[in-house]
């Protein structure tokens, strides 16, 4: 990395506490100590002059998670291609061998199974990387087996990893502003134009039908939109809230003027 103390204690404040990270002058690696030593995955940042790149690499013994996760990437393929849709500037690559035994029709994929994410940026700011951190954590939330259920990584075994509540809705929101972004959908606020990055990331996702009225999958393209904490509270003064278009319209008639 250009400037190693900047990003670790940049990584350090926003990425996830229980993982193993190591820092050099030119990259970054992360892992999962909640999985089992060898049956897991780890991501290496590399920074250039005008690109940052991820590569995600599974360990020795995690075929039976490499199996889940080409799974979930196959069957995550719409999201993913939204996601990327999003932001022109990110690329990403899958690198993968699949093996085929004596002729059989059943086929694996081998541990040489890459998935590199590359984002161009103009310069090597906290902004940027900030941004690529964002995306790197909505693809481990989407892409990998992490469940609610409490589970651990076995030979022949279902794959999953525990996840708190607050993980699990973490993954939602990631989701929505993955394709949303984090600009109010009410007042066009984005925090951290107004406050600088110490307001990276803060914006509310808010529900369009209430959680209280009962369990249900949320798709969190059409479920959720951000909006900032000013606007969310707007929205929750009345019953049903307020949709994101009705304070806009507030807020026009109010000030006389015109929200995007």
């Amino acid at each position: 990395m250009q400037n190693k103390e900047f990003a670790q204690n940049l990584i350090s404040q926003v990425w996830w506490n229980a993982w193993e990270m190591s820092f050099t002058e030119n990259t970054i690696l992360l892992r999962d100590n909640k999985l089992p030593q060898r049956q897991g995955f780890t991501i290496l940042i590399e920074a250039r002059s005008c690109s940052l790149t991820a590569i995600f690499s599974f360990e020795s013994a995690s075929l039976n998670l490499l199996e889940v996760v080409n799974k979930s990437i196959e069957e995550n393929r719409a999201l993913l291609q939204a996601i990327l849709h999003k932001d022109q500037t990110v690329r990403l690559s899958l690198e993968r061998l699949a093996v085929q035994e004596n002729f059989q029709d059943k086929q694996h994929f081998s541990q040489d199974f890459k998935l590199i994410i590359r984002k161009t940026v103009e310069a090597y700011t906290e902004k940027s990387l900030l941004s690529f951190i964002d995306l790197l954590k909505t693809l481990v939330l989407i892409v990998f087996p992490y469940k609610q259920e409490v589970g651990a990584i076995t030979e022949g075994r279902q794959v999953e990893v525990a996840l708190s509540r607050y993980e699990r809705s973490a993954k939602n929101r990631a989701i929505a502003l993955s394709v949303h972004g984090y600009r109010c959908k009410a007042c066009d606020l984005q925090m951290d134009e107004k406050y600088g990055a110490i307001a990276h990331n803060l914006i509310h996702v808010h529900h369009i039908i209430p959680v209280s009225e009962g369990e249900r999958i949320f798709d969190p393209l059409v479920d959720l939109v951000p909006l900032c904490p000013n606007c969310h509270t707007i929205a929750h003064q009345q019953e049903p809230p307020l949709l994101p278009k009705q304070i806009r319209e507030l807020i026009q008639k109010e000030h006389g003027i015109q929200i995007q």
